[in-house]
């Protein structure tokens, strides 16, 4: 028999009818006709069918971001290794996430379905992290309150923007869900023997999800106590310290297992990523004002949820579950505000908010209850309609935010025949997106990508013609140059800002190439253009 070990109720799933006026003759009774709310499976059905449509409008909006094509490109390359022993540069350097765990992944299905089946992957796996926060929640308080929080995770546009995304967050939030809920579905197994093998397996997840993307740790402390806690409350506090190192264990393990096995490389990746994170220059301010703006609505939510859940039980284990999982709302932008970097955050904060959307059920759960039973399908309303609105937003923030890269199929064609009658080096200043879509065309050896910082002996490359084709993406109306093209410009020396320009100075000056075309693209955020080049002379 499974333990249940539900913390402070606010609701039962059946409401009591009102009573009759005194001195009134009883009603007579009537067949009880369930709400469509109280049909099981039907809400989260719904919830699963919004998130889908929500993201899946998304997925063929725009070509691969940089990160995109990089895992995909790098997978593609893993298993090439592997299944033939081609080479394969060192991205366990630099990747922030190992190598071998999503980017493979992610390769078979763009092999299968290319970009879009492995976007549609990223959906199933944030669609299998709300079922696995439905089944969470429902544990810990209520089916309404699950159903809500399912709902405040779903309306989130870094969930929606996610759902449409292929990189290894989506895979890494899944673990984090799944190790979560294998630690709390752990307290209902009365056979020590399944449940030790059930924590193990929670801490062995919780370390893959650690190995898909190494930020992903900052949440393990809360997936420990949250484990630790539902066992404290459920079977007691020795079960409850027993729960919690046994997970801390067997994640130690594993990620100790696996950082000996990659040896150096891997260590030297989780260092520079994530360990020792260079900082930056954002203001805390902006970091924490652009998080409000993201998940402003699901930590309010939850900070009351936590307040009226701490209200209404005296559980030690309880409360320290209860602000556990609020306060993990707010390490995303806490971590990234004191380093000053603003990178990834929208997509860092949707982690926290998985954690949070339990408390932010629960709050609207318990609004409702407190109203009186003639409103409450009032308030009920009211907690649906705030719940829609924050999924407007929601929308739009995702769509804006996935409209905010140029869009590469517009230069695809040239650049690919330009190639072909110009063979040689290639330089573009969006290595991974061009590594990815020219697979098959150019070999990634001969693709030189312009870095972030100026660089001499690329300039010097450029004077003396290395590359037989070079292209350029140059934003428009965003900088020092105005909104002029770059091409009409009379002095490069007034306009040096980046490295691009620096480059496209070098090939005006000097004259060695030719210009191909000029193709405009527009995003979200400026508008721009993708300036081809071909060495003169060098044609085949």
């Amino acid at each position: 028999m499974a333990v249940t070990a539900t913390l402070p109720q606010v609701l039962d799933d059946r409401e009591a009818p009102a009573s009759p006026p005194a001195g009134s003759p009883s009603a007579p009774p009537s067949p009880v006709r369930p709400r469509l709310s109280q049909i099981p499976g039907l809400p989260l059905t719904i919830i699963l069918t919004i998130q889908a449509v929500l993201s899946a409008r998304l997925i063929a909006s725009n070509t691969a971001f940089s990160d995109e094509a990089l895992y995909l490109w790098a997978g593609r390359l893993e298993w090439a290794h592997w299944l033939h022993g081609a080479p394969v540069p060192d991205f366990a350097s630099y990747f922030s996430g190992a190598p071998i765990v999503y980017p493979p992944i992610a390769a078979l299905a763009d092999a299968i379905g290319g970009l879009t089946a492995a976007r549609l992957a990223s959906l199933g796996l944030m669609l299998g992290a709300t079922i696995l926060l439905h089944g969470f929640t429902r544990r810990i308080f209520d089916r309404r309150s699950a159903s809500f929080a399912a709902a405040v995770f779903v309306a989130l546009g870094p969930a929606q923007f996610l759902g449409a995304f292929a990189t290894y967050d989506a895979l890494a939030i899944f673990l984090l869900a799944l190790a979560t809920w294998l630690g709390v579905r752990a307290a209902g197994c009365r056979v020590v023997a399944a449940r030790s093998g059930l924590l193990v397996l929670a801490g062995v997840v919780l370390a893959t999800a650690d190995a898909a993307k190494y930020a992903a740790a900052l949440f393990d402390v809360v997936v420990v106590l949250a484990i630790a806690c539902y066992h404290w409350h459920a079977r007691g506090r020795r079960d409850g310290v027993f729960a919690g190192l046994l997970v801390t264990i067997a994640a130690a393990g594993a990620i100790a297992t696996a950082l000996t096995a990659g040896g150096h490389p891997y260590w030297a990746g989780v260092t520079s990523t994530t360990l020792s994170r260079a900082t930056s220059n954002w203001p805390a301010f902006g970091i924490w004002y652009a998080s409000a703006g993201w998940v402003g609505v699901a930590l309010i939510l939850a900070v009351f949820g936590a307040i009226a859940a701490s209200c209404a039980t005296k559980s030690a284990a309880a409360r320290t579950l209860i602000w556990t999982l609020a306060g993990a709302g707010f390490l995303a932008p806490a971590e990234q505000a004191r380093i000053h970097v603003f990178t990834s955050l929208f997509k860092h904060v949707a982690f926290g908010g998985w954690f949070a959307a339990p408390l932010a059920g629960y709050a609207l759960t318990a609004f409702i209850k407190a109203i009186p039973i003639s409103k409450m399908a009032r308030a009920r309303r009211l907690a649906l309609g705030l719940v829609a609105l924050s999924g407007l937003l929601g929308a739009l923030l995702a769509a804006d935010h996935y409209g905010n890269w140029a869009n590469a199929d517009p230069v695809l064609p040239t650049l690919s025949a330009t190639i072909r009658t110009h063979p040689g080096q290639l330089l573009v200043d969006d290595g991974p997106s061009f590594d990815y879509y020219l697979t098959g065309v150019q070999p990634w050896q001969r693709i030189t990508a312009v870095p972030n910082e100026s660089s001499a002996s690329l300039a010097q490359a450029v004077r003396q013609r290395q590359f037989s084709v070079i292209m350029l993406s140059y934003a428009l109306g965003g900088g020092g140059c105005g909104n002029a093209d770059p091409r009409e410009q009379s002095s490069q020396s007034q306009c040096l800002h980046n490295i691009d320009l620096k480059v496209l100075g070098d090939i005006i000056s000097d004259g060695g190439y030719q210009f191909v075309a000029r193709i405009p693209y527009s995003t979200t955020a400026f508008h721009g253009a993708y300036l081809v080049y071909a060495r003169e002379g060098h044609r085949r």
